[in-house]
């Protein structure tokens, strides 16, 4: 920043603001997100789960989106993320999708806000007579 600073004999200080060089706040560009393939294609096997998500951290984010794919058209599964404070010990839990039918049954989305630093997810099939192959993402936005 520069300045022109001119006195004058008459005991006055004339102050003048020629150019700045101060940032000036700009329209924001982009949102910092990530996005994690938690499970790649694993098998739940029947009326089981799947916690072989290792634990995530979800600093510097403020809401957390789940979508998660199952091999068939089916409405029994579901996710749960597991909150941790310490990577280790669970802090919380919170069911993201439920088993409602939805319009294409084998593919379905929530989203959250952060509640802990850590988290993992978990996937959950409550079909009693067959095990699926599912996948999901964890898309973390800032």
């Amino acid at each position: 920043m520069s300045f022109q600073i001119t006195y004058v004999s008459n005991d006055k200080l004339n102050i003048g603001l020629e150019e700045s060089n101060i940032q000036l706040p700009i329209e924001k560009q982009s949102i910092n997100t990530q996005s994690i393939q938690t499970h790649p294609g694993i098998t739940v096997a029947t009326n089981g789960n799947s916690t072989n998500s290792d634990w995530l951290d979800a600093d510097g984010f403020s809401e957390i989106a789940i979508t998660v794919l199952s091999d068939n058209n089916t409405s029994q599964f579901a996710a749960t993320i597991l909150w941790s404070n310490d990577k280790t010990n669970i802090h919380g839990a919170e069911t993201v999708l439920g088993s409602a039918v939805a319009v294409w049954a084998n593919a379905r989305s929530g989203q959250v806000t952060t509640k802990a630093r850590y988290f993992k997810l978990v996937l959950i099939n409550s079909d009693s007579s067959n095990p699926h192959v599912m996948s999901a993402w964890a898309y973390l936005k800032a």
